[in-house]
């Protein structure tokens, strides 16, 4: 428990006070997670009755019941409290070019009396009075762009609030006049989509709901805006239904075949391989989808860069359990999300309406040119890109694959199915500066950090380099668009620094916040990696190599072993390591910042169960040891928590593993030898040798059935590890069709076991068998074929 003291100091405007009476009240919120058992904190006079019982609050519990648990007080008379004006929200406004914009806003004061009204567009605006203004523009063709307006509102006394409205015309003629306005999905793209029907009969992959809707785009100075409507669905075996969006921003660059994005929890499917029109070449795709897992009402968001070099971002989870509705906001880019009509718990939701708006800045999408083009796709979750449907431009004028976007479905086969969104306005595109990647720095007390930070503009002259929170004693200098940090640390500057680095061009910054340690030269952080158990049999050395993780600040991050570190393995079946066996390791690998040392169990052991860890010296610290288990260190002992787990067993005289190893598939032409067939069997104490097991025998069978399985005799072939590994040599035949073979393994004359691809069964599985296809020689078909047309030609005349 621990004893608190909290301050706090707000004006009465932060508080919002209307009168000169405040009541207040405090609770202390359980952690148990049972709303009982919060207890109020009444007011601390010594004499409020509080809960039946009266008492000072250090000797009273307060339950949450009814009771004077408030404190009340008054504000000293006489002070006045002045509240500036309040506006009503207007909200962006957007009218083609040439047309008349015409709007009123409105404010209020709750002390009274109508705030006078200005405008940072005079020649547009008039105070009507009475808190109302009307802005009113005859514009005109020429004036298509992106327009901030500012209005005030100010009182007698002094007050004044603003409110920024962006105002853009839009060109003459384009289908793109929604405006973004900050995730008020529902209400701008209500009643600004036109219906994509399926004119074929209802999927069931898609629910109930027998449609698909389009995407309408807007354009400002600095970025593009869209709101897609459709339906995605959760399935949990097959993958998402998702939502794709597909950018084209430069002609030059880009692909009209979809490539494959991998197969990440975040990554679109089934999109691999997807055709597009041969004038539609995206560069990046936007895709935004139901979570596979858990938690239940999540969306993701994933943005990659579709050429050469590109990069894959995941963007984040769009979660929000009460309405089913979520953001991401950067710098460069913002996205709101509405589910509707869904179920309680999003992963039990058969189909969902998604309402999606977001807007990218021309630098995220690299745009290179005064165009993009967008499409956008309904990714299917059956696992066959030929049912991801394309969701045409709304503009319910064209034709598009045959019909009307108001009544036709767009699958994804040739056809105008990209919308090109001009950019007009836009001569000169505004790109953020890109600051080089800096990294995390460590340096060891007393020694000198130095390293040096770069940024980039593509528009013109080198940005401005800034820094924030610099340590105590280090300085950065800037010459051009390079800068120098330079840091001569000491023992007192022991610990970690947060760092900020910033490129600045006046109007966009791009920045990176790294974390500069100051530490000791010692080990701060080594374990036991890999395995956590480790499984063997008396008599026999275990095969496994155990690893293990060291770190020394600035040391071990170097190139190769660190000179003075040495690593040991250890086991023993007591809980003190002073008592276990310990084996010398050997530097592995160089992971990160870290070395990795390997070793095995020196020998081997009694049926039994023991711990082991590793344990590091570093001669710069003194020679005594560390230690090292699953749970991290340094330690000075070995926790049996963190140890790993090493069970010797008694050795068992039978087929433990045996496979079907290679090859899985192989074809032939009839009369064609096949290549060999390899098969391997493991058992303990018998196969770890370079010779042939004692008392084992192995076959390989082949046919179009088991029941008529023909079987070959293996011949041991070499040892690979504990296996031995057998060969066989299957005939040719002449007769073409598919044939199944595996491996059959007999040990002391009663252990009989097959060998698949997935390892030993104790029957026959065709699933897990190999494959073998015999194609009828070429001569062959060609007289087929032949005999074939003359048949055919008999036909005819009779």
């Amino acid at each position: 428990a621990f004893s608190s003291g909290i301050e706090l100091v707000a004006s009465f405007d932060t508080w919002g006070v209307f009168t000169t009476n405040l009541k207040m009240q405090a609770v202390l919120v359980s952690r148990d997670g049972l709303r009982s058992n919060n207890q109020s904190l009444p007011g601390v006079n010594g004499n409020t009755t509080s809960n039946g019982a009266t008492g000072l609050t250090a000797r009273k519990r307060y339950d949450l019941v009814a009771g004077d648990q408030y404190l009340a007080f008054g504000i000293t008379p006489g002070i006045t409290i002045a509240h500036p004006p309040q506006w009503q929200q207007t909200g962006d406004k957007s009218a083609p070019a040439g047309s008349t914009l015409d709007f009123t806003v409105k404010a209020t004061d709750v002390d009274g009396g109508a705030p006078a009204l200005s405008c940072s567009d005079a020649t547009h605006f008039s105070d009507l009075g009475g808190g109302t203004g009307r802005f009113l523009w005859a514009t005109g063709t020429s004036d298509v762009g992106l327009y901030a307006v500012r209005f005030i509102a100010a009182d007698a006394g002094g007050l004044a609030a603003t409110q920024d409205v962006s105002v853009y015309l839009s060109p003459s003629g384009l289908e793109t006049n929604i405006v973004f306005d900050g995730m008020n999905i529902t209400s701008d793209f209500r009643n600004a989509f036109v219906t994509v029907l399926q004119n074929t009969p209802v999927r069931p992959d898609w629910g109930t709901n027998d449609y698909l809707a389009a995407l309408r785009v807007i354009t400002n100075s600095q970025q593009l805006v869209l709101g897609v409507s459709g339906v995605v669905r959760y399935n949990a075996g097959a993958g998402n239904n998702a939502i794709a969006i597909l950018f084209d921003t430069d002609p030059a660059t880009g692909t009209n075949v979809m490539p494959d994005l991998g197969t990440t929890g975040y990554r679109a499917r089934n999109m691999s391989g997807m055709v597009f029109d041969t004038a539609f070449t995206p560069d990046h795709v936007l895709t935004i989808g139901l979570q596979q897992e858990t938690p239940a009402h999540t969306a993701w968001a994933d943005y990659s860069r579709l050429v050469s070099g590109g990069n894959n971002d995941y963007l984040g989870e769009l979660v929000e359990p009460v309405d089913y509705y979520g953001t991401l906001y950067a710098g460069d880019y913002m996205i709101g999300l509405k589910l509707a009509s869904c179920d309680t718990n999003l992963a039990r939701a058969a189909a969902i309406d998604d309402l999606l708006e977001l807007a990218l800045t021309y630098a995220k999408l690299d745009v290179k040119t005064n165009f993009v083009r967008v499409q956008v796709v309904e990714i299917n979750n059956d696992g066959t890109q030929y049912s991801n449907q394309s969701l045409p431009p709304i503009n319910n004028a064209s034709n598009y694959n045959g019909g009307a976007c108001s009544s036709a479905r767009f699958d994804l086969v040739p056809g105008d199915q990209y919308l090109t969104v001009p950019i007009p306005f836009v001569t000169n595109l505004h790109r953020a500066p890109v600051l080089s990647p800096i990294g995390d720095k460590e340096v060891l007390a007393g020694a000198t950090l130095q390293f040096a930070v770069s940024a980039s503009d593509d528009d013109g002259p080198p940005p401005q380099l800034l820094v924030n929170n610099l340590p105590p004693g280090a300085s950065f200098t800037t010459n051009g668009a390079g800068g120098a940090f330079l840091w001569a640390t000491s023992a007192a500057d022991i610990g970690a620094y947060t760092v900020t680095f910033r490129a600045f061009d006046g109007q966009l910054a791009d920045s990176e916040t790294i974390l500069i340690r100051v530490a000791e030269d010692r080990i701060d952080w080594c374990n036991l990696q890999y395995p956590p158990v480790v499984t063997s049999y008396a008599g026999a050395i275990p095969p496994q190599v155990v690893y293990g993780r060291v770190h020394i600040p600035a040391r071990t991050a170097a190139p190769g072993a660190t000179p003075g570190l040495s690593a040991q393995l250890g086991f023993g079946a007591s809980n003190d390591p002073d008592d276990w066996e310990w084996t010398d390791a050997a530097f592995a690998y160089q992971v990160g910042a870290d070395d990795e040392f390997q070793a095995s169990f020196g020998g081997d052991a009694p049926t039994g169960a023991f711990l082991y860890a590793y344990r590091y010296r570093y001669t710069n610290q003194g020679n005594e040891h560390v230690y090292g288990t699953l749970d991290g260190g340094p330690f000075d002992t070995v926790s049996p928590a963190g140890a790993g787990r090493w069970t010797v067993l008694a050795t068992p005289d039978e087929i433990l593993a045996a496979n079907l190893q290679w090859p899985p598939v192989m074809t032939t032409m009839v009369y064609e030898t096949p290549q060999p067939v390899f098969g391997r069997v493991y058992i303990p104490g018998n196969t770890e040798s370079n010779f042939p097991a004692q008392n084992l025998a192995a076959e390989a069978g082949v046919g179009s059935a088991f029941a008529t399985f023909a079987w070959y005799a293996g011949a041991y072939n070499t040892n690979y590890g504990v296996y031995n590994e057998f060969s066989c040599q299957f005939p040719a035949t002449n007769t073409e069709g598919v044939f199944h073979y595996c491996f059959r393994y007999t040990y002391q004359q009663t252990n009989v076991v097959y060998g698949m691809l997935d390892g030993k069964h104790a029957a026959y599985s065709e699933s897990q068998a190999g494959k073998w296809i015999v194609l009828p020689e070429p001569g062959m078909v060609i007289a087929l074929a032949a005999a074939a047309c003359v048949r055919v030609r008999r036909s005819v005349r009779s």
